[in-house]
């Protein structure tokens, strides 16, 4: 639900200083890139959910295509978790 979303948008966007917002992404970047791809998308989709600077930034630091992280980011919980259980194309 967008509902789930609004708490930590607010957190990132508006409490995170830009050094901060470089801290978080830098770890979520460390640690995503020992993922495999399918699971580097899921995750960076639903991060994109929550801001699209986060899901942009993300995706560039992963070399993830960003128009598929957007596009999955629209996607049901469901839908997304069946569209990446085999690697995205």
């Amino acid at each position: 639900r967008e509902i789930d979303y609004e708490q930590p948008r607010n957190y990132y966007e508006k409490e995170l200083t830009k050094s901060e917002k470089e801290n978080l992404i830098s770890n979520i970047i460390n640690h995503l890139s020992r993922a495999v791809q399918r699971i580097q998308y899921r995750q960076v989709a639903i991060f994109n959910k929550v801001s699209k600077d986060l899901g942009e930034k993300l995706s560039l630091g992963l070399d993830l295509d960003y128009s598929k992280v957007d596009k999955l980011s629209k996607m049901s919980d469901e839908e997304r978790e069946r569209h990446t259980q085999k690697n995205i194309n």
